[in-house]
């Protein structure tokens, strides 16, 4: 995550996040996530640990 981003999520953490769309696009075992959250849209890719849970991999801001 670069500093733009993380300097946007920590400022608007208040903001409900949701998804921008219902599609979500699998590579290589990493899931891709379309959220917005305040203004700005995000890339969240997340890789599965187990059954219920995933690591966030990276976040990008569009």
């Amino acid at each position: 995550m670069d500093t733009e981003t993380e300097q946007y999520l920590l400022e608007n953490h208040h903001h409900n996040l949701y998804r921008i769309n219902e599609q979500i696009e699998r590579e290589n075992g990493v899931l891709k996530y379309h959220l917005c959250l305040g203004k700005r849209a995000f890339k969240f890719y997340l890789k599965k640990r187990s059954v219920w849970n995933y690591d966030v991999v990276a976040v990008k801001m569009d």
